[in-house]
């Protein structure tokens, strides 16, 4: 008997694939980079934006209109967000470096696609899943743990899970991190 189960990374690939080619296919939202780039400016006034420019960091902050969350989380001051649209793929937002490559991306899972991710990270970790992508060790920021898990390469995946919301960041940073995980916060 053939197992007709689809592999859980083919599906968060796919998601990925279609956030990139809405974004090929639509090109940057330049009044939406402009609000974010705006609201941005505005939290480097503050002492926890001087202190992350001091460390090479900018604060990000947006509140999704497909969930009505607002996330916020440092990420390194030498990348530039953009808007992943259509919004309604569940894409959030990607950084690029100065040559406008991807350097990680941030796609949000409503709680109506929770219980699919769930699965689909908890077969990765426990590797009963048939993807290549491997383990690599969880870190707990106390409202909140990221799992990680390399795939391929050069591409780490994480997965965070708030309860009623979710995110999956994808790093194709090649290395050292670029975003600050034990900055994220979700209203």
């Amino acid at each position: 008997m053939e197992n007709n189960k689809p592999n859980p990374i083919v599906i968060v690939l796919l998601v990925i694939a279609v956030a990139l080619l809405a974004y090929i296919a639509f090109g940057k939202d330049n009044n939406e980079q402009k609000q974010i780039q705006e609201v941005n400016s505005q939290n480097q006034g503050n002492s926890t934006g001087q202190n992350n420019q001091a460390n090479n960091l900018a604060s990000f902050v947006k509140k999704s209109t497909k969930t009505g969350k607002t996330i916020s989380f440092n990420y390194s001051n030498s990348l530039t967000p953009y808007n992943a649209r259509p919004e309604e793929d569940s894409s959030f937002v990607m950084f690029l470096d100065s040559n406008d490559n991807i350097r990680f991306y941030v796609i949000e899972i409503p709680v109506n696609a929770l219980a699919q991710h769930r699965a689909l990270f908890s077969e990765l970790e426990n590797g009963t899943s048939s993807s290549t992508a491997t383990y690599l060790g969880a870190k707990n920021y106390g409202s909140y743990t990221v799992k990680q898990f390399q795939n391929g390469p050069k591409q780490i995946i994480a997965w965070i899970d708030f309860g009623d919301y979710g995110l999956t960041i994808t790093d194709d940073s090649e290395g050292g991190s670029m975003i600050d995980y034990s900055s994220i916060l979700v209203k």
